[in-house]
């Protein structure tokens, strides 16, 4: 049987970590990834236009929800997680282990945010860093 305390304790760290703050001068950690991307850095990425407010309504306004998943009922949410660049451009886009629902949606999921504009990327110190992100995207079919 696993140790309840260290259960509690895994879970005070992931939600003190979902916690920070991100917005100004949030704490930096690095991940364990080699290629130095962030999960929060001093000021986070954010999307042109308008932060994460105009980033889910460019997803409300892009995201196309598959026919064939509508006519067979298919929905869910979808967690994708992709990286903003140094640049700002989106790469390694993917859903999150375990996090999808059904092929169509996620394919679905991933296409929105792979065509997504270019981000101001996040920086620490003044200097660009890789920051990794998370999204989810839910689709819902509407009751007739």
């Amino acid at each position: 049987m696993r140790n309840p305390f260290l259960i509690l304790f895994s879970l005070c760290v992931f939600f003190q970590a979902q916690a920070q703050n991100t917005s100004g001068g949030g704490t930096v950690t690095e991940s364990n990834d080699s290629m130095g991307v962030f999960m929060y850095s001093g000021v986070m990425p954010s999307f042109q236009g308008g932060g994460e407010n105009a980033f889910i309504e460019y997803i409300k306004t892009n995201l196309i929800y598959p026919k064939d998943a509508k006519a067979s009922g298919i929905q869910g949410t979808v967690y994708v997680q992709y990286i903003i660049e140094k640049d700002g451009s989106v790469s390694n886009v993917s859903i999150v282990p375990e996090k999808g629902v059904h092929p169509l949606l996620d394919y679905a999921a991933m296409d929105v945010i792979k065509s997504s504009p270019n981000w101001i990327p996040g920086s620490t110190n003044g200097k660009p860093v890789r920051v990794k992100k998370i999204q989810r995207i839910n689709f819902a079919l509407q009751n007739k």
